[in-house]
């Protein structure tokens, strides 16, 4: 990608702000305060807005990628390094704790297989209740992440609209399989319809490149239509949660796709702010969640928490999340991620330079005797 695509930043800004909040209730219930707000599980739908971003950032950002001799390999060192690290360290973090307390924050034991397993993005039971979540439970959107960037990598020997439409069928196929027939561990996991949206995503971005846009009018009312719809899943989300990745994967692509036909978003205050915040949204998304433990042990050294406002501690959480995700950003996500990007480059670079150098070297001198 020559330069980056604004709207897009503002559209994970909001993604991973809404789940922040999502989350910020449930951790109000967890602690004990009283509840004064509406359902805010509508929250969850940041995580459908990431994934439908992040097919169509796959096909935008990899252009000159699909054909290339290699490129799975480049592709892949790329995108592990771009987001493993800081997960790792949460990861890291919260292994810590499971091996100091002998078991995780909240759930009553830990397990070693369990905990490979969250490093290594593979979907494992947690011991104490079944559920398919990692060592640091945010990581289950991860773990479909990196199973989408392995199937993308396969098919980047293909034409960009072949690759496009090859990984489409698989996962899709995929999908279907899985709703037949009981798939093996983690096929099955891999198979839940929520990776449909990695197919809406890949399907815009392919629009994209060929000068698409979602006129502005029509555009705005079917985002209308698409938050509606969104909203309206809702109570549903846990009954028939299969649906999800139609239910709320549609109107994430269609919220995507209106939000790249207004434009960009200008310069003022707020969407220099929500771009910013947009860069950060990674680290947002993986910060929140230990903060609340954080802010909650710091706040009981000082008061009994449960005495401040419940929309008191609500900003807090919420506030303090936003700023920590700026200086984890800053700090270290983004200069990690450049290093670590800058080393993934020049050993790419350097791997033709010795293929050539160990082929020259390979032929026979004249009077050597070698005969091939």
């Amino acid at each position: 990608m020559s330069r980056p695509i604004y709207q897009l930043q503002i559209v994970r800004a909001v993604a991973a702000t809404v789940v922040v909040v999502f989350h910020a209730q449930g951790e109000l219930v967890h602690r004990g305060f009283a509840d004064p707000f509406p359902s805010l599980t509508i929250g969850a739908f940041g995580v459908d807005l990431f994934f439908v971003v992040s097919g169509f950032i796959m096909v935008v950002a990899s252009e000159r990628l699909f054909g290339r001799p290699g490129a799975a390999l480049s592709f892949m060192a790329k995108r592990v390094v771009r987001v493993a690290p800081l997960y790792w360290l949460f990861t890291a973090a919260f292994t810590g704790i499971a091996i100091g307390l002998g078991h995780l924050p909240g759930h009553p034991r830990a397990s070693a297989t369990h905990i490979v397993a969250s490093f290594l993005f593979l979907p494992a039971l947690r011991p104490d209740d079944g559920a398919y979540f990692p060592v640091y439970s945010l990581g289950w959107t991860l773990n479909y992440e990196m199973f989408f960037y392995l199937c993308f990598a396969s098919v980047l020997a293909l034409a960009r609209g072949r690759a496009v439409a090859a990984l489409s069928a698989g996962l899709i196929g995929l999908v279907l399989v899985g709703r037949l027939v009981a798939l093996p561990w983690p096929l099955f996991y891999w198979a839940d319809p929520i990776v449909l949206e990695f197919v809406f995503g890949l399907w815009l971005g392919l629009a994209h490149r060929a000068g698409w846009r979602m006129p502005v009018r029509a555009g705005t009312a079917l985002a209308v239509a698409a938050v509606v719809g969104a909203w309206l899943y809702v109570p549903f989300i846990n009954s028939a949660a299969d649906w999800r990745g139609l239910a709320w994967g549609l109107p994430a692509a269609t919220l995507v796709a209106w939000a790249l036909g207004i434009g960009e978003p200008g310069t003022s205050l707020p969407a220099r702010a929500a771009t910013r915040l947009g860069d950060a949204s990674f680290s947002l998304y993986l910060v929140h969640s230990a903060l609340f433990i954080v802010v909650f042990y710091a706040l009981s050294k000082v008061m009994t928490p449960q005495r401040l406002p419940p929309v008191a501690y609500m900003a807090l959480l919420v506030g303090s999340s936003v700023a920590a995700a700026l200086a984890l950003y800053r700090w270290l996500e983004a200069p990690m991620t450049r290093r670590l990007q800058a080393a993934v480059a020049r050993s790419t670079a350097a791997r033709p330079a010795r293929a050539v150098t160990a082929t020259r070297g390979s032929r026979p001198r004249a009077g050597s005797g070698r005969t091939g």
